[in-house]
């Protein structure tokens, strides 16, 4: 369809995280590639599967305009992407908590912590569904969804979720929209609260 377009807006960051390719067999992308790009300098590099569309339209079209209204956050969360990737430059929109005395960003330590060898940190799994939990059943989160961010290997992301499934149930999961997975596993995606498990 874009082939097709007079004109097109490209939309995307790439600051953020690309949606992981998984079980997508490469070699049958570059396959397609030689059969039907083959005329096309650079192909290979321009067209690689790892290439989102944005990626593409950017080689091309260098020059970009910067959206600079932020809504999805607050400004408490959006400030350290601001400065840190985005030459604060950033304007947070979104200026109300959802409710009154709502605490944007919060750290819970985890004494006992440790990553021993794997990629799963146990007793951060639990302080995580244990946090999940005590929040399901808070009424100041009554409604909201949740996500659950692990920063290092595959492995914490799906323990959470299974001690989760334990505690809170499958519909409670399925109401809560709770998710547990690596960053790119939520590009693209929204929940009302996000827990980061560092591991």
């Amino acid at each position: 369809m874009l082939a097709l377009a007079r004109k097109a807006i490209v939309v995307g960051d790439d600051q953020q995280t690309s949606p992981e390719n998984v079980g997508l067999n490469r070699q049958e992308a570059f396959d397609l590639i030689d059969d039907h790009l083959g005329s096309v300098r650079n192909a290979i590099t321009l067209f690689d599967p790892d290439n989102s569309l944005y990626d593409v339209a950017r080689q091309q079209f260098p020059e970009v305009v910067v959206l600079r209204e932020h809504f999805r956050c607050l400004p408490q969360i959006i400030t350290f992407p601001n400065g840190r990737y985005y030459g604060g430059r950033m304007i947070p929109l979104r200026d109300r908590p959802p409710v009154p005395g709502w605490r944007p960003v919060g750290t819970v330590f985890v004494p006992d912590g440790v990553c021993d060898g794997g990629d799963v940190n146990m007793a951060e799994a639990v302080a995580v569904a244990d946090l999940v939990a005590q929040l399901c059943a808070d009424r100041a989160y009554d409604g909201m969804t949740f996500g659950v961010v692990s920063l290092l290997g595959t492995s914490q992301a799906p323990h959470i979720q299974g001690l989760l499934l334990d505690r809170l149930g499958p519909e409670a999961m399925a109401k809560r929209r709770i998710r547990c997975g690596e960053p790119a596993a939520f590009q693209g995606d929204e929940r009302d609260v996000i827990i980061v498990s560092t591991v």
